[in-house]
């Protein structure tokens, strides 16, 4: 398998550093705090990180970082939601592509978390979310930010929430709808868990062992998600079988070559596109799952391309 020079190097030093390769896929709990204590000395400084409990309802805290940049440029803003399969994940595995955003954008980057599975099923992380960018949205200008261009970004299950969220927002005919969404490497379709192996896409089978993920661990995912098989239906969890997609926002999707989720993602940028959504798909070569949470070389170039898309 023929990595990105970028993802190469990176991997050669963190084996040497910590006796982990990041090709490998599941990882114990302690495992996966050693790989992201040692991500965290590639922080970049910003300005200001404010930790920030919300409760909307009355019912349920919800936790984020609000991250403010060494030199602010823009009004615009990023609402920030965390990958980990719905059942694991947090404000800190999130932690550089929050600051890295924040910095390379220079915008405020909101970065906010979510009831996990399996102790909290579907809908109730997504209630999470979709709460937490209605609260975002309506003290926006306290932050002197523009709610009326607020980014949704996420990444693998993130990814999977913010569409949700974009997806309800519309449903809801909210006050607030997102700008423009970003979805890096998104986990968009639940039958992987019932499905023969013939009804896979190609990737998910090519990749079936990973690297990083593998198909047996995104079925655990989904089993823990959903309270019923029968939810993975639902476009909420499998945004790729919803039949109305026409009104989303512009959207950038970024799928990794050597990762399972990758013909989903292609697949959604597809359909969005032939509902006429705005939409650009883009295959990252010989990347896997999660690069965005790494420090890559490759990534200079993404945040390039987000820094032209939030601003367009």
């Amino acid at each position: 398998m023929e990595l990105s020079n970028g993802l190469a190097a990176y991997r050669t030093q963190m084996k040497k550093a910590i006796g982990l390769d990041i090709l490998d896929h599941g990882f114990t709990k302690e495992e996966s705090e050693r790989i992201f204590d040692y991500v965290h000395q590639f922080l970049p400084e910003v300005a200001h990180v404010e930790a920030r409990t919300i409760n909307p309802t009355g019912q349920q805290d919800i936790h984020m970082r609000i991250y403010t940049p060494t030199t602010l440029k823009t009004t615009r803003a990023v609402i920030l939601y965390h990958g980990g399969g719905w059942r694991g994940g947090s404000l800190d595995t999130i932690e550089l592509p929050a600051r890295e955003l924040a910095e390379r954008l220079g915008c405020k980057v909101f970065s906010v978390t979510y009831r996990l599975a399996p102790e909290h099923k579907f809908p109730r992380g997504l209630e999470d979310c979709y709460q937490a960018a209605l609260w975002i949205a309506k003290h926006a200008q306290d932050y002197d930010v523009n709610p009326e261009h607020l980014m949704g970004v996420g990444e693998s299950a993130g990814a999977n929430l913010v569409t949700a969220v974009a997806m309800k927002l519309k449903d809801e005919q909210a006050d607030f709808q997102f700008d423009k969404v970003v979805l890096l490497y998104p986990a968009l379709d639940g039958r992987v868990l019932t499905n023969r192996d013939e009804e896979n896409y190609p990737s998910m089978n090519r990749f079936k062992d990973g690297p990083q993920i593998s198909r047996a661990s995104m079925q655990s995912c989904y089993e823990m998600y959903v309270e019923d098989t029968q939810d993975v239906h639902h476009p909420y969890v499998s945004p790729v079988l919803a039949e109305d997609l026409s009104d989303l926002p512009k959207t950038l999707i970024y799928a990794a070559e050597l990762d399972p989720l990758c013909d989903e993602g292609v697949t959604f940028g597809h359909k969005l596109a032939d509902q006429g959504v705005e939409v650009t798909t883009k295959v990252m070569p010989k990347l896997i799952h999660a690069f965005f949470l790494y420090p890559l070389e490759e990534l200079d170039a993404v945040y390039r391309e987000l820094n032209d898309f939030i601003q367009a």
